[in-house]
């Protein structure tokens, strides 16, 4: 019931998965279709809206997704966990993209964030990704990486070769895939002690990607450094090649 006030202490939290597949999203398929027709099935949610700089939680909202089942539009329900500040926000159907993003404060953002789908291949990012615990507890972990546009482009690492002699023929003969963070974030290795903040960074030796594009289109590609030239880190340099 979505006047139902939810306690964040009693909830059972669920991280998205950073690989794309739709099977590790934490809402998960919150609707279901009948004769053709998509229905909602009016669940309600709970989400954590993350920490400040202080590590202080930010607060929580509680959405609820709907659907109109005449003319198919879906809207966004949303209010504070005490029902305050309740609004429903649209969601416009955009073919032309993978994905449409919506700000809890502003609703849907135009522009939106993400181009066209055929437009990009590789994005380069700051990114929530599933790290787990010594007993196996999933945790979220920020990182900088790469995802790939899965839409259109599949990749894999290929470890232990040099960069230079791996050729066409290899690479077509290389399993890709359509996971979105198969590059992800370590191509780079961590030295220090990241709990006292004091790390640097170097790339991983021998560590290669090949990816096809939307036009089939082989490419290899490796990164080489992730300081500029000021040595301020997340700034990754990296090179490819049309095989």
């Amino acid at each position: 019931d979505f006047d139902t006030q939810p306690n964040p202490a009693d909830a059972v939290w669920r991280f998205d998965e950073s690989t794309g597949d739709t099977t590790g999203n934490a809402i998960g398929r919150w609707w279901q279709e009948v004769d053709g027709v998509l229905k909602s099935k009016n669940e309600v949610f709970l989400i954590a809206l993350g920490v400040n700089d202080d590590g202080i939680s930010t607060g929580y909202v509680k959405i609820q997704p709907l659907v109109d089942e005449q003319t198919q539009e879906i809207r966004l329900k949303i209010a504070k966990p005490d029902g305050s500040q309740e609004r429903s926000f649209l969601i416009p159907r955009d073919p032309g993209r993978r994905k449409v993003y919506l700000s809890f404060t502003h609703g849907y953002l135009n522009p939106q964030i993400e181009p066209e789908t055929t437009n990009w291949d590789l994005l380069f990012s700051t990114y929530t990704t599933l790290l787990y615990t010594n007993t196996g507890e999933p945790y979220p972990y920020l990182v900088n990486g790469v995802l790939i546009n899965n839409y259109q482009v599949m990749a894999a690492p290929v470890p232990e070769l040099d960069f230079e002699e791996i050729s066409r023929e290899e690479a077509e003969n290389i399993m890709l895939s359509k996971q979105m963070d198969i590059i992800g974030y370590d191509w780079k290795k961590v030295n220090g002690d990241v709990t006292a903040g004091a790390v640097t960074y170097t790339i991983v030796p021998n560590l290669n990607y090949i990816l096809r594009n939307g036009e089939g289109l082989l490419y290899k590609l490796r990164f080489v450094d992730f300081y500029n030239s000021q040595g301020k880190k997340g700034y990754p340099t990296f090179e490819y090649q049309r095989l």
